[in-house]
Order: C-alpha cells, then structure tokens, then sequence
C-alpha cells in the first residue's frame, strides 16, 4: 500500500458560513500547512487533496466497521489489554465527531 502524496496536517477547520446557497449548503474553509513547504504545483496538490476529502465518508466508514470488529476480538483474546493501534483508530473517529459510551 502507498499513501497518497496528499498536503500533511494538521489540518484544521477554519470557519463554517452559510454560503447564500438557495440549497442551504454550508462552505468550511480548511487550513493546512503549504505541502512540502512550497515549489510545487498547487493545482496538483489541491486536486489531490480534494479527493481524499472526497474520500473521507467512505474512509471513515471503513475505519468504523474495522474498529468495531477488531475491537470485539481483541475484547476476546487480550483479556483487557490496551493496543495502541485500536487506541489511535478511536482517537482518529473522535476527531471526526463519533462518540464511544
């Protein structure tokens, strides 16, 4: 597997207006650090940077439903002890908005 040559983060959320659309459809602006610091073609960047967001629902679902079953074995054969990987899986949900009970 190959990560996307995508802008690194931290990106953050910037600000949430009403656009004036007649839809009612909101603009977020998000802000990140200029990728690789500048040089490079921006329309290439921000191209692939708008499909990973894009991508975002379907990434977020997946992570979901592979949280939710790995946790459930883990529950099973670790007896309690902690993994960091699940650890950062549920830190990356809870930044996008789910809550755990």
């Amino acid at each position: 597997m190959k990560r996307p040559n995508i802008t690194p983060g931290p990106w953050q959320l910037s600000s949430d207006y009403n656009s004036g659309r007649k839809d009612g459809q909101r603009i977020a602006i998000i802000c990140a650090p200029h990728p690789e610091g500048g040089g490079q073609n921006i329309a290439e960047a921000v191209q692939r940077d708008a499909r990973a967001i894009a991508a975002l629902p379907d990434l977020l679902s997946a992570l979901e439903d592979t949280y939710a079953g790995l946790s459930a074995l883990w529950a099973i054969h670790a007896h309690g002890a902690q993994n960091d990987t699940l650890e950062a899986a549920k830190a990356a949900l809870i930044k996008a908005g789910y809550t755990f009970d």
